[in-house]
């Protein structure tokens, strides 16, 4: 959400509509995520639901503030459609979580726990997580590499593509049908497409040399395309045994978490927050002094350390 904050307005070229709005939505969101995490950990099912309704609450401050921004676009690109299916997939998020939640105290779900939380957890990353970054690389990639998205059909394949793999998807692990490996191989689809398409823009690139944001973004594309190969074959069942697939569920869950988002959104900070800071510190002296370039506040060293440790943590962990 903080980054959804900084990226999109950059992403559409507009500002957000309530500074006001966020910083209470912050708040809440943080009182909640805290409440619902600690009554799942000492096993408290009523301040658990109560947690869920507050982080709910931010969801909906949330989408209230990000649709009002995208109420101001002039035009409608395929930035912005993507940025608006994320926000439905978000809500559709909160509204799953939150029925997650209050089954833990009514039993209304028929006690189907382990399929619902593949069909959530799917739900998030891909509808919301992944839509979302999809949308904004499709600009902030271009822009940091000094390069364009010169043809828009592939992009726009894609979308069409991992909307219907994501409802398909949905449904069939809600009801554990085997059309769940069609729906995957959409999904795929998709995001070969994404891929394809950012590998063109980085081919087309006038900047030779990678920094580290965009080596992290470069790094997390890469374990989307090693994580789309491991959801194609858990989605056709062909593991050797039950033990070794929940092995691989769980090592599926931290890549997807750590090597695809994490790392992308990592990237995309190391881009941002300076600029940030040089336009806070520096922007009113341009012109009457000298003033350091924004990609120089970070320096060489801190992120290729961080680069590494932060790889072989997560080969390590998912291994």
């Amino acid at each position: 959400m903080g980054a959804s904050f900084q990226l999109v307005p950059v992403a559409l070229e507009t500002t957000l509509w309530s500074e006001r709005l966020a910083r209470w939505q912050f708040w809440i969101m943080l009182f909640g995520v805290v409440a619902m995490v600690g009554h799942f950990w000492i096993g408290t099912h009523p301040g658990m639901a109560f947690g869920a309704g507050l982080v709910l609450i931010a969801v909906i401050l949330f989408l209230i503030n990000m649709g009002r921004t995208l109420w101001q676009l002039p035009r409608w690109d395929i930035v912005g459609r993507h940025v608006a299916a994320a926000l439905a997939y978000l809500a559709a998020t909160a509204v799953m979580g939150n029925l997650m939640a209050l089954d833990k105290i009514y039993d209304f779900l028929g006690g189907q726990v382990l399929r619902t939380i593949h069909a959530h957890a799917h739900l998030a990353g891909i509808g919301w997580v992944t839509m979302m970054i999809f949308g904004a690389s499709y600009k902030l990639i271009p822009m940091f590499s000094l390069s364009e998205l010169r043809d828009e059909r592939l992009a726009r394949w894609q979308f069409r593509l991992l909307h219907v793999g994501l409802v398909g998807l949905f449904g069939t692990l809600l009801l554990q049908s085997s059309w769940a490996t069609l729906f995957a191989f959409l999904i795929a689809v998709a995001v070969g497409l994404f891929l394809w398409t950012m590998r063109e823009v980085l081919r087309a690139r006038r900047r030779p040399r990678l920094d580290w944001g965009l080596r992290h973004a470069l790094s997390a594309m890469i374990t989307l395309a090693i994580l789309t190969m491991l959801g194609l074959w858990r989605a056709t069942g062909w593991v050797p045994s039950e033990e070794f697939g929940a092995r691989l569920a769980f090592g599926y869950g931290v890549l997807a978490l750590l090597g695809w988002v994490s790392v992308m959104i990592i990237g995309m900070m190391y881009k941002i927050i300076p600029f940030l800071v040089w336009h806070h510190r520096y922007s009113d002296l341009v012109g009457l002094r000298p003033v350091p370039p924004a990609a120089k506040f970070l320096g060489e060293s801190m992120p290729r350390m961080e680069f590494w440790l932060l790889h072989a943590g997560i080969l390590m962990t998912v291994a």
